[in-house]
């Protein structure tokens, strides 16, 4: 076997497998390989092999042709004279046998040779000559039948892999170099049924999005035939399909252009069809690509002006090897953040590769770090340390990190950073912040203002003032275009003209060019004139005084800003612009009230009109924006403002006021979602503390600082509220860091309140702690827990501490420990008549009941139970009790209550938000419906909304259910409906779920497992 061929055969061989090894069938049932006595392969030329020997040279070209022939015609018995009057026409019939006598003993001889008995392999008889199929392979026959059980597949995937194999298979025309009529007429007949394999083979890929396999299908295609369109076609609809826009032009290009030189010709209507669709694709593809990353990065806030040739030095950067960490370093306000979403939008559209942007602007502390970008990256709960876990989610594949406002952030968060970088050779770092972080590994890019007109050279004629510059020129200049954009959106007839470009070239003049000072004098066109704005400035030397000050030089320019919109205020609004500045993240109505007359409520009466005049006054100055979340207006400073309003604030008789009364409010609102929290409203409450963590922390912070006696128990009150939700959420690990930072400050307090609240959050961090399986720090918090409880005689603290600790022990399967302790908190929670404690002891004994067997007992406690949930509204507690139910019922075989309660439980959990629990109910719902048979299809569908929706939740998948689940499925339907159902199920809403299962399930269930 020549090396070319050797290669070539090896490269089919290999993408032969990987798409055979996707879903593995068995094989189709031949003579194996090792049986057969010799082997003929007839693609790209003609080889004898026997054992590990190749012949490729024979006696004659006759004696070639004729094991050629008999060998593409294998299951025949050939008669002497159609062998003669093909091979040797023009001889006698005597010549012609002599021949033919003489060739076929050259092959005898040959396998002779090779210690193979003649007879073995070839047949003769009074009627013809043959080779015999059971001593015979060729590479031909292994094709055709593999074509022939493609054909009778019913399964996409069996027909898949049949495809495959013929295709792979076809490495060259057979027995290239021969040109008998035959031989020629042999070679279109099986190019022809290669290319219609092919191209059924190429449809099935693109439609299971095997997209890489397809490319290297049909570049082998056209390297059989490059004259030969539809592999041509194939391989731009397939990089199209990829969202290769340019890999798809060059295709089609070099498709023209082998036409033009070889044929003289041009595309087809259908060719040319797809090329005029290629640059609408190509948007498309472009579109699409953002849609499915832009969740990754806040959504831009206008368009980017004057920033290009440092979006591409940084992208530039952080696309070499050596540049992995770049930082953007500037003063606040010049436009680092928007700078770096810019750069991370362009990054993902030239490299498709994910960016996560992480805001860590409230994170001081390094140690909170990896769990913020864990928050970002979307992670919710997990079994391995917070470090392993953003290890393994942002090592995954080649990304790029966005850590947003690094300023504030201690050494142990470039320390962090460091580590990262080590680990993950394939993550690039793009940080923004005041300072650089001083690492070897550091690459700093300073951040300038946007040119102005002066400095700029932007004026015409070098003509001393604005006024006699070219207005064609002064629209060029960036801090122009910036001006005039805020300008155009805050006041939509706002125009540019003679009269105006000179104020407002003084404008970015006077302004330094600082895109929020830019922006915020823009915003004053709604009110005043470019000339009155300019004129403003220039009237009050008090706002210029900052550039004489010790500020950094930048940061002058954006303090002038400030100063100027601050001064613009009335003296009865600077005052609730400073106290506003105590929320983190942004406030409601209610919140702001609260802080601003110490009156805390959630409802809305006559007297917020004023509240309300207060606000719209602040977004006329453009201090204050409104955003609308979930139905409900919110409000938030840009964090340069804010922070230069705190600055006001802490040299004001009003901080103490504002922060006493920030903390007094959210702590009223983590009392009153405890409330909620086993209520139909638990979703919303859940989402209410999921908007107000920063300022749920900030208040906690407050409280601690404040407290330096630590005689106070208002910050572990609160904190003992929130750590269930938390723990809800799946907030686990910055749950627990706060939660210790609080044991750790109080634990020597001798105050009983203290004491109390102190063992609540005890048992939150054990509670945590058990989430994440971390079983000796849950053992450890719940038992100083329990002891303090006992203590104090609180039989409600000891009731949910020996629940805790009960799960503690089941998980380390100290099943009769942990039924003691499940029947101690039972029996003290009857005691007291604590209705959740009830329901979740009774809960947990009945899964020691089931799992041990006892299924009676195991029914009567989740009944029980359940009847608690439902009578102390715990919704949450439902969700599970239905599920275990479902379960139970299915052990014993009552199939039509299990599936009652798997809806019941899947729509409880869907009404509250629980994503996990929903998750875990599809998962089960899929595995039963397929054991149907009837309602397979539905399975498959479920299965696929599952699995899209642990995708966005970053859950584990349970393999082996997983496992189960698929064999059912493949029990009832073929590949191609499985993929079909999977399919549409990842589009299906969540709100179609329950009726859709109600549909289809009326009257009926399952009948077996």
């Amino acid at each position: 076997m020549s090396q070319t061929h050797e290669q070539s055969f090896n490269c089919v061989t290999r993408i032969f497998l990987n798409v055979s090894l996707v879903h593995a069938q068995p094989e189709e049932e031949m003579t194996p390989l090792s049986e057969t006595l010799c082997r003929v392969e007839v693609f790209g030329g003609l080889r004898l092999i026997v054992g590990e020997q190749v012949i490729t040279r024979f006696r004659t070209e006759k004696t070639a042709l004729l094991l050629a022939y008999l060998a593409t015609h294998l299951h025949q018995s050939h008669p002497r004279e159609i062998l003669l009057d093909l091979l040797w026409p023009e001889s006698t019939a005597e010549s012609g046998r002599t021949s033919l006598r003489v060739s076929l003993s050259a092959l005898r001889r040959m396998l002779e040779e090779h210690g193979v008995v003649p007879e073995s392999v070839f047949y003769t008889d009074n009627f013809g000559i043959g080779l015999r199929a059971s001593a015979v392979v060729t590479d031909l026959q292994m094709m055709e039948s593999s074509l022939r059980l493609a054909r009778q597949s019913t399964s996409v995937a069996d027909r898949r892999q049949h495809l495959a194999r013929a295709v792979s298979l076809y490495t060259d025309l057979p027995l290239k170099g021969y040109y008998e009529d035959w031989v020629l007429q042999l070679q279109e007949q099986v190019s022809e049924r290669y290319f219609l394999a092919l191209d059924e083979l190429l449809k099935i890929l693109e439609a299971e999005g095997q997209l890489d396999v397809a490319i290297e299908y049909a570049l082998h295609g056209i390297a059989q035939d490059p004259l030969r369109e539809e592999p041509h076609l194939a391989l731009v609809r397939i990089h199209l399909a990829r969202g290769y826009p340019a890999e798809a032009r060059k295709a089609y290009a070099e498709w023209e252009r082998l036409l033009q030189e070889d044929l003289d010709s041009t595309p087809s209507r259908e060719t040319l069809m797809l090329a005029r669709a290629i640059d609408s694709a190509a948007q498309q593809a472009h579109q699409t690509t953002e849609a499915m990353c832009r969740s990754a990065l806040p959504p831009a806030p206008g368009r980017l002006v004057g920033r290009d040739r440092e979006v591409e030095r940084l992208l530039q950067l952080l696309k070499t090897e050596t540049e992995r960490l770049v930082t953007l370093v500037g003063e606040g306000g010049i436009g680092k953040t928007r700078l770096a979403i810019e750069v991370g939008r362009r990054f993902i559209a030239q490299t498709r590769h994910p960016v996560w942007f992480v805001d860590v602007t409230d994170v001081r502390d390094g140690a909170l770090l990896l769990g913020r970008i864990l928050q970002a990256l979307g992670v919710t709960s997990h079994v391995a340390t917070v470090e392993e876990e953003v290890a393994r989610v942002l090592g995954s594949a080649p990304s790029l990190l966005v850590l947003d406002n690094f300023e504030q952030m201690d050494a142990s968060g470039k320390q962090t950073v460091k580590s990262l970088m080590e680990q993950l050779p394939m993550l690039r770092v793009l940080i923004t912040s005041r300072l650089h972080l001083g690492l070897s590994e550091e690459r700093t890019v300073r951040v300038q203002p946007l040119e102005t007109p002066f400095a700029g050279g932007w004026k015409a004629n070098g003509a001393p003032h604005t006024e006699q510059a070219s207005l064609e020129s002064l629209l060029q200049c960036p801090s122009v275009q910036l001006f005039l954009a805020q300008a155009q959106q805050v006041r939509p007839g706002f125009e540019w003209n003679a009269q105006n470009a000179a104020s407002i070239a003084g404008i970015c003049e006077r302004l330094e060019g600082v895109p929020l000072a830019l922006i915020l004098a823009a915003s004053r066109v709604r009110v005043l004139s470019p000339q009155q704005i300019l004129h403003s400035l220039q009237k009050h030397p008090d706002l210029l005084s900052a550039q004489q000050s010790c500020l950094p030089e930048r940061h002058r320019s954006l303090r002038v800003s400030l100063e100027w919109s601050y001064a613009l205020l009335s003296p009865e609004m600077r005052r609730p612009f400073r106290m506003l500045s105590v929320f983190e993240g942004g406030w409601d109505l209610a919140a702001a009230r609260s802080v601003l007359t110490g009156f805390i409520s959630t409802e809305i009466g006559r007297a917020d009109a004023v509240l309300l005049d207060t606000l719209d006054a602040l977004i006329e100055n453009s201090l204050v924006q409104m955003e609308e979340t979930d139905g409900e207006a919110r409000y938030r400073m840009l964090e340069t403002v804010r922070v230069f309003a705190e600055e006001y604030l802490e040299a004001s008789e009003d901080a103490a006021d504002a922060r006493a009364r920030h903390f007094l409010f959210y702590s009223h609102l983590a009392e009153e979602a405890d409330r909620q929290r086993t209520g139909p409203l638990v979703a919303q409450w859940a989402s209410c503390l999921g908007r107000e963590h920063r300022n749920l922390l900030s208040a906690l912070e407050y409280s601690v600082q404040r407290d330096s006696a630590k005689t106070d128990a208002g910050a572990l009150r609160m904190a003992a509220f929130l750590w269930v939700y938390w723990m809800m959420r799946g907030a686990l690990v910055e749950g627990r860091q706060v939660l210790h930072r609080l044991l750790d400050a109080y634990c020597a307090s001798g105050e009983e309140e203290v004491s109390r609240w102190w063992a609540w959050v005890a048992m939150g961090v054990g509670a945590l702690a058990w989430m994440q399986r971390d079983l000796d720090e849950a053992e450890r918090c719940l038992t100083e827990s329990l002891q303090r409880f006992e203590k104090r005689g609180d039989k409600a603290g000891q009731a949910f501490a020996r629940l805790w600790l009960g799960n503690v022990l089941y998980r380390r399967q100290g099943y009769s420990q942990a039924r003691a302790a499940y029947q101690e908190s039972l029996a003290l929670a009857e005691e007291i008549q604590d209705v959740e404690a009830m329901t979740y002891a009774q809960m947990w004994l009945g899964n020691l009941a089931q799992r041990e067997g006892e299924t009676d007992k195991a029914k009567s406690f989740y009944l029980s139970s359940l009847a608690l949930a439902e009578k102390g509204a715990d919704w949450y507690a439902r969700g599970f009790l239905h599920y275990n139910l479902a379960q139970l019922a299915h052990c014993r075989g009552e199939h039509q209550v299990g599936m009652e309660h798997l809806r019941q439980c899947l729509q409880l959990r869907l009404q509250i938000r629980d994503y996990p629990g929903v998750v875990e109910a599809l998962d089960e719902l899929s595995l039963w419906l397929a054991n149907t048979g009837q309602h397979a299809q539905l399975g498959a569908q479920l299965k696929g909304t599952s699995d899209a929706l642990r995708e966005q939740l970053h859950l584990p998948v349970r393999t082996e259910h997983q496992q189960r689940v698929d064999a059912v499925l493949r029990a009832h339907l073929n590949e191609y409906e499985i993929h079909s159902c999977i399919q549409q199920g990842r589009q299906t809403a969540l709100d179609e779920l329950v009726p859709l299962l109600e549909s289809v399930l009326e009257g009926e269930a399952p009948s077996s497992l």
